[in-house]
């Protein structure tokens, strides 16, 4: 028989522009602590990490700028990715699929034209690791390929099957605002467009949000426009699907912005956000509450800060980037603990490891979960067995 293991896929936080990692224990009860040696990372945007998600390995993390093994070195040949700069969203990853394929990693990233290009990782070479596990390389005839998607806004991100042997790769439209699913090949292969979905509701993508276990995605918009929530099915018949779930009325409000990413509640019960003005606040919605009039529920009001980043994490809290309006624009890493709990007896953990300046503006963009089921074998003694 077959029991659910832990997934280590979000295990390791490779997202700041300071040397220091946060890393979640894998015991449960573990936990996370900072770890120092990483590479400061570049760019403004949301980072990348890749770990397996069967071990908690890391394999390489990303600023769209170089790729980084578990050496914290640049990975061999992993200079000179191309990307936008000044995106938030503009890097993703899938495993590779296909028989033989398995220690093969995409890496998704869009350029400022707004063309989506790939590079593979392959984990087998031992790269910047003489001895003990490889650290991997890029491979240079698959580095900095087009996938054939153009004309891309930004906003982008890979989802996994629940067997994770299929993968598809979201992306809107920059010129129809339309919302497109591409499966994920083969090397070598073509990226066919499988799904689409137009809001009735005009959304263009800051930033994705990905809930795995219900497939529902937040989409939040950098023009003036409501958040969106979108759902990604995969119908035995029909295949993967898009379809709109609801607009979240009165998220946007004139004169404040959206704080950058939202998270998602480990149920998924409940989608956190923030808008940033003179005072901003810390919202969240309960996508349970089918009603028209269902209202934001205001978790936290803040004044001389403004929010970055919300993000859920394996302990099943979500944490938040926050910023000083004032001064040299100090950041600070903070925490909401029993996010599916009600509003009153939510926990907000402010300025947490001593207050740790992260110096970055986003969390990092993960692998897809993998459905991680071990096989578990049972041995039974032959003969009369007895019960008693």
């Amino acid at each position: 028989f077959a029991l659910t293991a832990q997934n280590y896929t979000r295990h390791n936080w490779y997202f700041t522009g300071n040397d220091q990692a946060l890393i979640f224990g894998k015991a449960p009860e573990a936990n996370p602590i900072l770890h120092p040696g990483k590479r400061a990372q570049n760019n403004i945007g949301e980072k990348l990490t890749v770990t397996d998600p069967t071990t908690g390995d890391l394999i390489f993390y990303s600023d769209g700028v170089n790729i980084y093994d578990g050496t914290d070195q640049i990975m061999i040949n992993g200079a000179g990715v191309l990307t936008d700069p000044t995106d938030i969203q503009s890097m993703s990853s899938s495993p590779v699929p296909g028989i033989g394929n398995e220690l093969l990693q995409y890496m998704f990233h869009r350029n400022a034209a707004g063309e989506v290009l790939y590079t593979i990782v392959d984990r087998s070479p031992q790269g910047n690791r003489a001895d003990g596990p490889p650290a991997g390389e890029v491979d240079l005839t698959n580095k900095n390929l087009t996938t054939g998607i153009v004309g891309r806004g930004d906003g982008m991100i890979a989802i996994g099957s629940r067997d994770f042997t299929e993968f598809w790769l979201l992306t809107q439209d920059a010129a129809t605002g339309m919302f497109e699913l591409y499966y994920i090949p083969e090397p070598g292969g073509t990226f066919d467009l499988v799904a689409n979905l137009n809001l009735t509701s005009p959304a263009m993508a800051m930033h994705m949000a990905y809930h795995a276990r219900t497939g529902q995605i937040a989409i939040i918009p950098s023009n003036q426009a409501n958040i969106e929530v979108i759902q990604f099915t995969v119908s035995g018949l029909t295949g993967p699907e898009l379809t709109s779930v609801r607009s979240i009325l009165n998220s946007f409000r004139p004169g404040e912005t959206f704080g950058g990413s939202a998270g998602w509640s480990l149920s998924g019960s409940f989608l956190y956000f923030s808008r940033n003005s003179a005072t901003g606040g810390l919202y969240r919605f309960d996508m349970t509450d089918t009603r028209p009039e269902a209202s934001i529920e205001t978790v936290d009001t803040y004044t001389e800060l403004e929010s970055l980043s919300l993000q859920l994490a394996p302990d099943s809290t979500i944490y938040h980037i926050t910023r000083d309006i004032a001064g040299a624009g100090t950041m600070h890493l903070n925490r909401i603990n029993q996010p599916d709990s009600a509003v009153a007896i939510i926990d907000y953990e402010a300025a947490l490891f001593d207050d740790v300046d992260p110096q970055s503006n986003y969390f990092s963009q993960f692998t897809p979960q993998a459905n991680v089921q071990p096989t578990i074998t049972v041995g039974v003694q032959a003969g009369n067995l007895c019960q008693n």
